[in-house]
């Protein structure tokens, strides 16, 4: 028998399978809070995405502390995947845009809570900023389902994490070059932190 080759190299494969095996063992799990770590949880839920966002050259950067969290896991990992989806969406949207861009940050904050930032440079008017998580029926025709996540991820967040996931209109400094970008936070209070 012939043996064909492979359509995906090596490494697509071996991501392919691991996210496959993530999203299993994801779907799972029941929804219990442990002990995670939250660098791990971010730098995961950029694994899983990482082809499509090489693929469509968008530079992901990350800065995250190594802090442990109290909360469930799962309910994290799909909140950012969601909201690292709908940057995905947006920055591939426009085909002439040269920046694209994500910076990912978390850190404790003064108050002793955890921030977690997702900054992209997409352009964002500020009448969309102030509507971003609404529901919208589905007769609207300029939504899409990637906005249903943004609001499944606030969702998420507010009410199941008790915390708090907000959007601004912040430039971000890129080679010395302000850029219009869309800023994502996500405070959680200083309960789940250990």
């Amino acid at each position: 028998m012939r043996q064909e080759k492979s359509f995906f190299p090596d490494y697509h494969t071996k991501q392919m399978n691991d996210t496959f095996a993530y999203f299993n063992e994801f779907m799972n799990k029941s929804q219990s809070t442990k002990s995670f770590n939250l660098k791990k949880c971010i730098d995961n839920s950029i694994d899983i995405l990482r082809p499509l966002l090489q693929n469509n050259h968008i530079m992901v950067c990350s800065s995250c502390q190594n802090i442990d969290v109290f909360s469930c896991e799962s309910e994290m990992t799909l909140a950012l995947l969601n909201i690292l989806n709908n940057s995905f969406f947006e920055l591939t949207k426009n085909e002439t845009q040269k920046e694209r861009y994500i910076h990912i940050e978390s850190k404790r904050s003064e108050n002793n809570s955890l921030k977690i930032t997702i900054q992209d440079t997409r352009k964002l008017a500020p009448a969309i900023s102030q509507t971003i998580f609404e529901q919208y029926d589905n007769t609207y025709e300029n939504r899409n389902s990637f906005d249903m996540r943004l609001l499944i991820s606030k969702k998420i967040i507010e009410q199941s994490l008790k915390g708090k996931l907000d959007v601004q209109i912040e430039p971000l400094v890129l080679n010395g070059k302000k850029i219009d970008s869309c800023k994502f936070t996500i405070e959680l209070i200083e309960s789940f932190l250990q």
